[in-house]
């Protein structure tokens, strides 16, 4: 009898030899640098291929709160296992708070677990579709505010020739939505500034032109990496102020017009 009690107790022990074992290889550091990796990739995942990274990590490999996780980490948690804080990471990307149940909290005697745990995951998700529905909703704000814009018509964008020292740039913009716009013209590799001006768009197809002569290319000639005598215009349109009563701060860019402009030898 006592020798079978012994055999038994032999045999537990070498049981939990073998399992302290196999805890301290899969929670090694090989495995923790190895799921510590996927993590950092978790970016470059599909949803399908994050899920299998997250089924193919260890149980066992964690933070310990003792090192790198004292110092930021997981918001509201200082120790936590790899494969639940991935799992938490999917089910924030993906809004799915069913993810949240594959999320074990790692209880821990002198560190807080509580950020990547069940309840941590579903305040996570909820938190971030809230996110996402005030995003939508000022998208779609957004793009009511703007809808209609007045933009340059590019082939309507012309630069031409009316004296031996002028030229004519002209523009045509369509849009149903008036108010407060800014025009901008700059020439060159330098983006040389030849106008800036404020005007109102009153209906839905309005002409602008302004004449140059070519003192006024001066800077954007001599500015010439290449020395060439052919320049790229850009004409470009900011809505200020809708007659909505939307205010755009700096402008909101509609629209830029390019051309070619050939100022030959003067």
């Amino acid at each position: 009898m006592m020798k079978k009690t012994g055999l038994i107790a032999i045999a537990f022990f070498l049981a939990a030899l073998f399992y302290w074992s196999f805890l301290k290889y899969t929670g090694s550091e090989t495995f923790v640098k190895k799921d510590i990796d996927a993590l950092n990739l978790t970016y470059s995942y599909t949803d399908d291929e994050f899920k299998k990274v997250c089924d193919r990590m260890s149980p066992f490999s964690y933070v310990s709160g003792l090192t790198d996780a004292l110092w930021g980490g997981v918001p509201g948690g200082r120790t936590y296992y790899y494969k639940s804080r991935c799992y938490q990471e999917l089910a924030v990307r993906t809004l799915n708070p069913g993810l949240c149940k594959k999320v074990i909290e790692r209880k821990s005697l002198f560190n807080d677990g509580s950020g990547v745990s069940e309840e941590g995951c579903l305040r996570d998700v909820a938190l971030f579709k809230e996110n996402e529905k005030k995003r939508k909703w000022e998208s779609d704000q957004f793009k009511s505010s703007i809808e209609g814009v007045a933009r340059i018509v590019q082939a309507e964008t012309k630069v031409e020739k009316v004296s031996p020292d002028g030229w004519k740039a002209s523009i045509v913009t369509e849009g149903t939505l008036f108010g407060e716009y800014e025009i901008e013209i700059r020439l060159g590799e330098m983006k040389t500034l030849l106008v800036e001006e404020k005007v109102q768009i009153r209906s839905e197809k309005e002409s602008f032109e302004w004449i140059f002569t070519g003192d006024q290319f001066g800077e954007a000639i001599t500015s010439s990496r290449t020395g060439k005598r052919i320049f790229n215009m850009a004409i470009s349109l900011k809505l200020i102020k809708s007659d909505r009563g939307t205010s755009f701060g700096q402008g909101y860019l509609t629209s830029i017009g390019n051309v070619s402009i050939d100022i030959g030898e003067r």
